[in-house]
């Protein structure tokens, strides 16, 4: 029983992303070249003793086609013990299926309030699925890791999931 819940959802994304060009072509033109926002929630610390939610908000710019088809990005994250993460960076996406884009980013920024990655300049570094219910809408899934890149007296790192929804225009 505890398995097949685990795979209920995977199944659900499987199953509209066979289903779905069926019956209704997706052109991803806006997607993957136009302006985005996304609004989500992240866990970090996935892999530490103890985890910290989080809500971000994050926006994609036009993809730049003279800089190998990135997307410059900028996001703002704060989670539950009032950490502030301000980032700029970039993304780069590829249509996978129908349905699926894949890709990865790359940010810098500055953590507000931290004492536990041992620096406020941080690097997030996270690879993403994006499934594309049509033109304008896609929900999108990160694994990330962030890091002071050894700047600080420590460096402990931290990975984290993130889940959010997202707006092409």
């Amino acid at each position: 029983m505890k398995n097949s819940k685990r795979l209920t959802l995977p199944s659900i994304f499987l199953a509209a992303s066979i289903i779905s060009p069926v019956m209704s072509p997706l052109s991803f033109a806006d997607t993957l070249t136009g302006q985005t926002v996304s609004i989500g929630v992240s866990n970090w610390g996935i892999f530490d003793s103890t985890t910290t939610e989080a809500f971000f908000v994050q926006y994609d710019y036009h993809t730049l086609p003279t800089i190998y088809n990135v997307k410059p990005t900028f996001m703002f994250m704060s989670d539950v013990d009032g950490n502030q993460y301000y980032a700029v960076g970039a993304n780069r996406y590829w249509q996978v299926m129908p349905n699926v884009t894949a890709g990865f980013g790359f940010s810098a920024g500055y953590l507000k309030h931290t004492e536990a990655l041992g620096d406020n300049i941080e690097f997030y570094s996270r690879f993403i699925a994006r499934y594309h219910f049509n033109e304008d809408q896609a929900v999108k899934f990160e694994f990330g890791h962030i890091s002071n890149a050894g700047f600080g007296d420590i460096n402990p790192g931290s990975e984290n999931v993130a889940l959010s929804y997202e707006w092409s225009f």
